[in-house]
């Protein structure tokens, strides 16, 4: 690619950038404009529905000390070649000769000074170059940069995408039709609480003993695989615990809420659906096994725990035989898969859905592995790799 049309991408990639950038400051304003009628509402639905129980007084607690977070890198350092690392410290030096707080007494510059201090950091590649656009600084960019911009760019148009199909969003939207926004409203509360209205209330405290029971179901007995699969390796069985299932979901919370549809391939006898449909009140939890004797398990798990819970479902099936079309959030246990057949795996996911497994699928930049954590299972503690398609 020529200088001249290099340059011109990069100005229309900041340019999209630049218009995500305000269009994300335009709805957190109106989100924050609009959460004080919207929870106002929520509460009085719900007093609605449970009059009888009367909040507790919260009791005070003294206020904490912040944590100092570690630094979430936007791209791991591992994933930036050396030249690629040379060119952005070279862009943030320039940057800070305009914007140092030492050197200049403008409050707008130190903006920019903090804004790309913290890109920098990050390995924010795309706010980095906004920045040097905005103060007139050369960019500098390589093919494997614009890559990464394009990659940023996609993330924030998912985050942006995300706040328009929130709940509040959607009652927002229907400011002026009174009957929609309660509609909407009641969904959300049906939703958020699915079983206000049953008489089996599930209370935070009936609801940790149920997963403890969920989680002692045992896999084997009448509920161990029979059915043969292509190789016999793939029918080996472990399970996620129920504090990693919790772990797993909190690493990834954003992409955790009453919009998600989850799909666990290869469930077992589906505890994880079964635990996140009940917890966390996703749009839709379904396991897809192809054993027909987990498949009874998982059923089992349904009939005996969460048999009103709507969202809730298991498949019998060869995942590659199902469609997942509308999966958000896709969980697999790929231990015992070799990297061809991981591959297959996301070939059938859609586009800017997260993905999450056990062992690295294939080599690749979007591919990022927790190094410093890892997450139990019956059969050993293991890291998790993840990526957005």
């Amino acid at each position: 690619m020529g200088d001249k049309l290099k340059q011109l991408e990069i100005k229309k990639l900041l340019l999209e950038y630049s218009y995500l950038l305000t269009d994300e400051e335009l709805k957190d304003e109106i989100i924050d404009e609009y959460q004080p009628q919207f929870m106002e509402s929520f509460i009085e639905k719900t007093n609605e529905v449970n009059k009888e129980e009367k909040p507790k007084p919260k009791k005070e607690e003294e206020p904490k000390l912040k944590e100092k977070q570690p630094i979430k890198k936007k791209i791991e350092d591992d994933k930036l070649s050396d030249e690629t690392k040379k060119r952005l410290k070279t862009m943030f030096r320039e940057i800070m000769k305009k914007t140092h707080p030492d050197k200049v007494n403008s409050e707008d510059l130190v903006h920019f000074y903090v804004l790309a201090k913290e890109a920098y950091e990050e390995n924010n590649i795309v706010q980095l170059a906004f920045v040097a656009q905005q103060i007139n600084v050369d960019i500098d960019l390589g093919e494997d940069e614009i890559e990464f911009i394009k990659q940023l760019i996609k993330e924030k148009q998912n985050e942006v995408k995300g706040k328009e199909t929130s709940w509040l969003w959607l009652w927002y939207k229907a400011e002026g039709d009174g009957e929609l926004q309660e509609k909407i409203m009641n969904t959300y509360v049906n939703k958020k609480f699915p079983n206000l209205n049953k008489k089996q209330e599930k209370t935070m405290e009936n609801l940790n003993e149920i997963l403890e029971e969920i989680y002692k179901t045992s896999p084997y007995g009448k509920y161990k695989n029979k059915t043969k699969f292509d190789e016999e390796k793939y029918s080996t069985y472990g399970e996620v615990t129920q504090i990693s299932t919790n772990g797993i979901v909190d690493e990834f919370k954003d992409y955790f809420n009453e919009n998600t549809v989850f799909y666990d391939l290869g469930c077992g006898i589906g505890k994880m659906v079964a635990h996140i449909g009940l917890q966390y009140n996703p749009k839709k939890s379904c396991g897809v096994e192809l054993s027909k004797e987990r498949f009874e398990g998982a059923n089992h798990i349904k009939e005996t725990y969460c048999k009103d819970m709507d969202n809730i479902s298991f498949i019998n099936e060869s995942f590659f035989n199902y469609d997942v079309s509308d999966a958000t959030v896709v969980y697999c246990d790929n231990t015992m898969y070799d990297a061809e057949l991981s591959k297959m795996i996301i070939d059938i996911l859609p586009e800017g859905c997260l993905f999450i497994c056990r062992r690295k699928p294939l080599r690749g930049k979007n591919i990022t592995e927790l190094k410093d954590k890892k997450f139990e299972t019956t059969y050993r503690k293991t890291n998790i790799f993840y990526l957005i398609k």
